[in-house]
């Protein structure tokens, strides 16, 4: 296996292989719901989530400015590399990882909703013309 960015910190035990699963599970279009589910588990046992979230925000001391860059920009190389080829696109001028999140958020939390609202009616008139 080539080797990828580690998320740091956390749980490293002998038996923790969360960059592999996530290597072989990569974010291709169509499995963002788990994709996202994973990658919050993944970052809430890192203690990084926070930086996602916004609930951690860039501070405003130039010490602890540095600390935060390097948490965020390890969180958004994890989550870029956790996305194939075919979605990178999507965020390579995203600056933080939060952008990065927002970015795939309202692009396929969209699509989503879109996708069962269209189901939704489909299986009503289903309904309706079976009557």
């Amino acid at each position: 296996m080539s080797s990828s960015p580690s998320f740091g910190g956390g749980n490293q035990g002998p038996n923790h292989n969360t960059l592999e699963v996530v290597v072989e599970n990569r974010f291709d279009g169509s499995n963002y719901h788990t994709w996202k589910f994973r990658m919050e588990m993944i970052l809430l046992d890192k203690d990084l989530w926070l930086v996602v979230d916004g609930t951690s925000v860039r501070p405003s001391t130039t010490n602890g400015q540095t600390t935060w860059d390097k948490r965020d920009q390890r969180v958004r190389a994890s989550l870029i590399t956790s996305l194939r080829d075919n979605q990178m696109h999507l965020v390579t001028s995203a600056k933080t990882s939060k952008v990065v999140w927002d970015k795939l958020a309202t692009i396929f939390e969209t699509k989503d909703i879109t996708s069962k609202v269209f189901a939704t009616i489909r299986f009503y008139s289903k309904k309706m013309s079976e009557k």
